[in-house]
C-alpha cells in the first residue's frame, strides 16, 4: 500500500507525463494539418 503522500506524488507524475504527452500529440497534429493544407 501507498501512504498519501506517495500516492499523491504518482498521481502528480502521471499528470505531467499525461499533459506533456497531450501537447506533444496536439502540437504534432496542428503541424500536420498545416503541411497537409500547404
Amino acid at each position: 500500500m501507498f501512504t498519501p503522500e506517495q500516492f499523491m506524488k504518482k498521481i502528480k507524475t502521471c499528470k505531467m507525463i499525461y499533459i506533456c504527452f497531450m501537447k506533444n500529440s496536439f502540437v504534432s497534429i496542428i503541424n500536420f494539418s498545416i503541411s497537409e493544407s500547404l
